[in-house]
C-alpha cells in the first residue's frame, strides 16, 4: 500500500454523534472520509422520516446529522434498536449496562466494518468504541490503525478513585464501578497493542496513560476544539465585587467531576457565591437534592441551545475533575470569556495565573482558596476573562481541525 497515494482514504467507527461528528466531518471536508460506521444517523432511513414530519423531535435529532453527504454512512440502526428494546425491556444494572449494551453495540460495528471490508479504505479510525478486533483484523491487512483515546484509561481511574470511594461511600456503588473499570482496562490493553497512534486530546491522557504501563509511545496529543456560533463577539467578563461571584460548573454530577469537593466549597462560601451546576443528576443520589447548600442550584440535564443562558450568567467557571480526557466544556467557557478553575485532570492548556488556576485534585481548601482570590481581587476576572478569550481561538474547532490533518499528513500519509 502507497499512504503518500491521493486516494488514501479513512474508515470511521464511532458511537453516537460526538462533538458533532467532528472527526469525519474534517476528513470529509480533506477529502479523506472513506465511510463513516456507526449506530444510527438522522438523515438516513427510517430515522429521517420521522425528523422531516415530526417538527417537534428536530431539536433533539439535530445532534445526530453529519454533516456530510448520507451515502458516507454505514449505519446499524436495527441493532441499536434491537440493543436499546433489551436494555429497557430487562432494566439493565449499571455492569450489565455497559456489557450488554455499550459494549456489545461497539463489538456490533466493529462486526460491520470488517464485514463491509473498512469500504476499501487505507487506515481506520476508531472513536468512542471498542476496537480491539476490528484493529486485529485491520493490521492482518495492512492498514493504518488510529484510536482516539477520549478519556484518562480505565487503569489509571482506578489507581486514583480507590480514596474517594472511601471518602464518599454513598456516592456510587464503588464495587461496581471497580467491575465495569476493570472490565474496559482489560479490553484497553489489547486496543493499545494493535493501535498504531493513540490520539490524546491532552498532555494529561498521555501521562495517564504513560503511568498505567501503556504504550505511551504511541500517543500523539490533538487538542480539542468547539465551534463559536452563538458567542462569536463575546466580550470579556466584568465582576465589580459589589455582589456574590457567580460559579458556573457543566458535566454530569458525580465523583470523578469532583461534585463533593464543589458543594464542600459552596457549604463555606454561602455568603459569597452562588454556584449553578448543570448536567445529569445521579438517580440514585436524592440527597444532593435535599442537602445541598442554599446556595447552589442543580439545573439537571439541558439540551445544548439551552446553555448559552448559563455561561452569559457565569463569573468563572469550575471544574475539579479527577479523571477526565479534554473537557470540551472548558473549552466552551473559554469561548464565553470564562476564567477557569481546573485540575490538571480536567485536560486543558491554560496557564496557572492566567486564564485562570490550576488547582489539584481532591482537594475542597483549593477550591475555596482560588475562588477567594476572585473575591479579594475583582478585578482578576476582568483581566482573566480578557486572556480567556484570547487563548479560546486555540480552542476552535478550525484549530482543531488543523491539528487533526496536521497530525494526519505527519504520521499516516
Amino acid at each position: 500500500m502507497n499512504n503518500t497515494d491521493r486516494n488514501f482514504k479513512i474508515a470511521v467507527g464511532q458511537i453516537g454523534g460526538r462533538m458533532y461528528y467532528g472527526v469525519p466531518a474534517i476528513l470529509y471536508h480533506h477529502n479523506l472520509l472513506s465511510k463513516l460506521y456507526t449506530d444510527w444517523v438522522a438523515n438516513r432511513f427510517p430515522v429521517n422520516l420521522f425528523y422531516n414530519i415530526i417538527r417537534s423531535a428536530q431539536p433533539k435529532l439535530k445532534s445526530r446529522i453529519p454533516p456530510f453527504p448520507p451515502n458516507l454512512v454505514s449505519q446499524m440502526f436495527y441493532k441499536s434498536l434491537i440493543k436499546d428494546l433489551e436494555k429497557r425491556l430487562f432494566s439493565y444494572d449499571l455492569k450489565e449496562l455497559h456489557i450488554k449494551y455499550y459494549y456489545s453495540l461497539g463489538l456490533a460495528l466493529e462486526k460491520k466494518i470488517i464485514q463491509e471490508n473498512f469500504n476499501a479504505a487505507q487506515a481506520v479510525f476508531m472513536i468512542g468504541s471498542s476496537s480491539a478486533m476490528v484493529f486485529k483484523e485491520a493490521k492482518k491487512r495492512g492498514l493504518i490503525t488510529i484510536k482516539e483515546q477520549i478519556i484518562a484509561p480505565p487503569q489509571y481511574t482506578l489507581s486514583v478513585m480507590g480514596d474517594v470511594w472511601e471518602k464518599y461511600p454513598d456516592w456510587e456503588n464503588s464495587q461496581e464501578e471497580r467491575d465495569i473499570l476493570q472490565f474496559w482496562a482489560d479490553l484497553q490493553w489489547k486496543e493499545w497493542e494493535y493501535a498504531d497512534h493513540i490520539v490524546c486530546g491532552s498532555s494529561f491522557v498521555v501521562e495517564a496513560i504513560r503511568q498505567s504501563g501503556g504504550s505511551a509511545e504511541k500517543a500523539v496529543v490533538v487538542p480539542y476544539g468547539i465551534p463559536a456560533i452563538v458567542n462569536k463577539n463575546q466580550v470579556p467578563k466584568s465582576y465589580e465585587g459589589n455582589r456574590k461571584l457567580h460559579v458556573l460548573t457543566v458535566g454530569t454530577l458525580g465523583l470523578r467531576k469532583g461534585t463533593p469537593y464543589i458543594l464542600e466549597a459552596a457549604q463555606k462560601l454561602q455568603n459569597e457565591c452562588e454556584f449553578i451546576l448543570v448536567g445529569a443528576l445521579p438517580t440514585s443520589q436524592p440527597r444532593l437534592l435535599r442537602n445541598s447548600p442554599a446556595n447552589v442550584r442543580l439545573v439537571g440535564h439541558i439540551p445544548r441551545s439551552l446553555i448559552d443562558s448559563y455561561y452569559q450568567w457565569a463569573d468563572i467557571f469550575l471544574l475539579p475533575s479527577l479523571s477526565e480526557g479534554s473537557a470540551t466544556v472548558c473549552y466552551e467557557a473559554l469561548s464565553y470569556g470564562l476564567p477557569l478553575i481546573v485540575t490538571p485532570n480536567t485536560g486543558q492548556f491554560i496557564t496557572n495565573g492566567e486564564e485562570g488556576f490550576i488547582i489539584n485534585s481532591k482537594s475542597t481548601e483549593e477550591i475555596i482558596e482560588a475562588i477567594s482570590k476572585f473575591l479579594q481581587e475583582s478585578h482578576l476576572v476582568q483581566r482573566m476573562s480578557v486572556k480567556a478569550l484570547k487563548l479560546s481561538t486555540q480552542a476552535s474547532f478550525e484549530a482543531y481541525e488543523q491539528r487533526l490533518i496536521d497530525f494526519i499528513k505527519n504520521k499516516c500519509l
